[in-house]
């Protein structure tokens, strides 16, 4: 930047305002840019002042046009804009960062207005984009966070700004797959890591030589893509992108990063569902480990890693240690206030253990409390429906039946409703509803053989 201000200068000298006004005026804008982004502000106010002087019809250095103190004088009130702008983003992601979202969306949204009013559409795209940004945190209208980055997509698009539209990009991508639009989050997260590969050059990137914000972003696109991946099944390729996303941050991030653990979390549950679960285990046990150092014993985090870590061990025919790893991940959430569906899981596996080992009383009071939660975060959702299919078996084996059938007829109301009579679980769950009245109308209730529990 400093050889620009030199550049400027030496126009300025070789075509001094008495001889060429609109010259002058716009060297030196140039030199107030640049000297603005070196952050010597003594130096910009110098050059403001000789920028105010051109204008000053009493300057005695010879006449400047109408139309040149017209121009400048337009400069200088879109520097003020822009300057505007720049402090009203600050204070934005201020307001934000202290939990006022509200407040920071309103001076975005100052920030817009000012935008449109300077014509400068670059702004705009900026300002649309920390909008779609503010909405995802605040997370009450996540269709206006998406609409927001469509038109910073759109406007970057326009002109031809590839570093912007990558990265806008991966945010709505990011977006499209909070909304379980899988297959549009995919098309999103490719077209932003083409656009970074071309930026770049090459498909290879040599760590080394490239800045370390170009690799995170990549690594992060890189993430993203093998966990869409994932959740469709789709595992050699998701394996692949973790892999690669894994590489770039162990090199730039190390070991203990907590970025690192959530893609090492995404590969232990890749080789899960692989069926190399020695390799999950030893991915998952250094995410959870990463997590507790990082973040504490009692972090949110730390209870989705035990989880995950919980359902392997108890793969490796662990029942005791998965049932451990289960119930401290109940612990943690119970420390935090939470009552999520993670720990609604967590209780069902817990029963799952106990029905294995014949204690149906505690099975039965787990799954209850799994029951209590899904009914408070997802009433009417399948889920809810396992759970009373879950009960309707333990009351059964205990010998409620009237119980077990309420139980098996609320669950058959929420699956129909939820996925159809046609599905499976609508069959098994008609089926059972009919086994438990056939056995209430026997007179001494005899208990009837029935599927499995479902996790």
């Amino acid at each position: 930047m400093s050889g620009a201000v030199s550049c400027f200068k030496k126009a300025l000298a070789a075509v001094p305002a008495s001889v060429d006004p609109s010259v002058a005026i716009v060297a030196l804008q140039g030199i107030v840019l640049a000297y603005r982004s070196l952050g010597q502000e003594d130096f910009v106010m110098e050059v403001e002042a000789e920028v105010t002087a051109l204008i000053d019809p009493t300057r005695k250095e010879g006449p400047v046009t109408e139309a040149c103190r017209e121009r400048l004088q337009l400069f200088l009130d879109q520097e003020n804009l822009e300057h505007q702008i720049s402090k009203l983003l600050s204070e934005a992601a201020e307001e934000i960062c202290l939990d006022q979202v509200d407040g920071g969306i309103t001076l975005l949204e100052l920030a817009m207005d000012i935008a449109m009013q300077a014509g400068s559409v670059k702004l705009e795209g900026v300002v649309c984009g920390r909008l779609g940004e503010a909405y995802e945190i605040d997370g009450r209208d996540m269709a206006k966070a998406l609409d927001y980055q469509r038109v910073a997509l759109q406007i970057f698009s326009e002109l031809g700004n590839k570093d912007s539209q990558s990265v806008t990009l991966l945010r709505i991508g990011c977006l499209l797959r909070g909304a379980g639009e899988l297959k549009q989050a995919l098309t999103a997260f490719n077209r932003s890591l083409k656009l970074q590969r071309e930026l770049l050059g090459s498909d290879r990137v040599h760590i080394s030589k490239t800045p370390r914000g170009v690799v995170e972003l990549l690594a992060k696109t890189l993430n993203n893509i093998g966990e869409v991946y994932r959740t469709q099944g789709k595992l050699q390729p998701a394996l692949a992108r973790l892999t690669e996303a894994l590489e770039m941050k162990l090199r730039i991030l190390g070991a203990e990063h907590l970025d690192v653990a959530a893609t090492q979390d995404n590969l232990g549950l890749v080789y899960r569902e692989m069926g190399n679960l020695p390799t999950a285990l030893k991915y998952l046990r250094a995410s959870m480990k990463a997590r507790e150092k990082a973040l504490g014993p009692y972090h949110r985090e730390v209870a989705r890693s035990k989880l995950n870590l919980a359902a392997v061990v108890h793969q490796l025919t662990d029942s005791e240690g998965a049932y451990k790893l289960w119930e401290e991940s109940v612990q943690i959430f119970k420390a935090n206030g939470d009552k999520s569906l993670e720990m609604a899981k967590a209780y069902n596996n817990m029963a799952a253990v106990k029905e294995e080992k014949g204690d149906r009383k505690t099975a039965l009071a787990l799954h209850k409390q799994a029951m209590e939660i899904k009914l408070a975060v997802a009433p009417g959702s399948l889920t809810v429906a396992d759970s009373l299919y879950n009960l309707a078996i333990l009351y059964e084996q205990n010998g409620q039946i009237l119980e077990a059938l309420d139980a098996a007829k609320r669950s058959l109301d929420i699956t129909v409703a939820c996925v159809g009579s046609s599905h499976p679980n609508a069959k098994d769950t008609k089926a059972l509803v009919q086994d438990l009245k056939q056995a209430a109308a026997r007179p001494l209730n005899p208990k009837i053989g029935l599927l499995g529990l479902r996790r």
